[in-house]
Order: structure tokens, then C-alpha cells, then sequence
């Protein structure tokens, strides 16, 4: 059976992805499951939680990733989800025929250092 599912309102025709277990995104992503609707063109991901006994998932705390990610008209139809050998997560704009790295948020540049005053 299905750990998650929606409703015609959130869309029409879901694409599978991947677990995150990459080291660009924030710590709090590792282990989520990304997926997406290829008709909405939005991106969500779920918290899983392993059964220690069963082995059994179940998912928690969804999240909808897509204004995060540049919005509808960034992403288009997304058609399917790949992997690198380090783990960092692609997705697959079937409408729009890119191919997009999803990466961590910018980081702040570094505080100045050894500042001085010239007169």
C-alpha cells in the first residue's frame, strides 16, 4: 500500500524521486523523500520513519518544496528525478527539457576581517 497519497487538487499524475542522502542540503532534508506531480509541476518531500521491528515506513511531516525551488514556471512538468555518485538530487523538467541540481541556500559571505581605516 501507498505511505502517501493526494487528492485531484493537488494533482493529477505523480512522479517518483529519491531519498535524499547527499551533503549540499541542510542536514534536516537527509532522508526525506522528494517527489513531485508531473501535470501541477510541484515538488514535496516526506519525512519517512522506519519500523525498528517491521521495517515498515511511514511518512510524516509533508513539506511542499516549490516556491522554494523557483516556482511552476522554473520547474514546468517535472517527468523524473535522478541521483549523483554523491548523492545530490536532480530533477527532470520533461516541458521545459532542462535538467536541474537541486542545491543548498546561498551561504552568507564571511564576516570581514582585519578591517582598517585609510586617511
Amino acid at each position: 500500500d501507498p505511505i502517501h497519497e493526494y487528492n485531484r487538487s493537488a494533482g493529477q499524475s505523480i512522479t517518483g524521486g529519491y531519498v535524499y542522502r547527499g551533503s549540499a542540503l541542510p542536514v534536516l532534508y537527509r532522508g526525506r523523500y522528494f517527489f513531485a506531480d508531473f501535470v501541477q509541476g510541484h515538488v514535496w518531500s516526506i519525512g519517512l520513519t522506519v519500523h525498528p521491528t517491521t521495517r515498515e515506513a511511514t511518512a510524516s511531516d509533508l513539506v511542499d518544496h516549490t516556491a522554494e525551488l523557483g516556482g511552476v514556471l522554473q520547474l514546468g512538468n517535472i517527468s523524473s528525478f535522478g541521483v549523483d555518485a554523491d548523492g545530490e538530487l536532480y530533477i527532470v523538467s520533461y516541458s521545459l527539457g532542462r535538467i536541474l541540481k537541486v542545491i543548498g541556500p546561498t551561504a552568507a559571505p564571511a564576516a570581514p576581517t582585519g578591517l582598517r581605516i585609510i586617511r
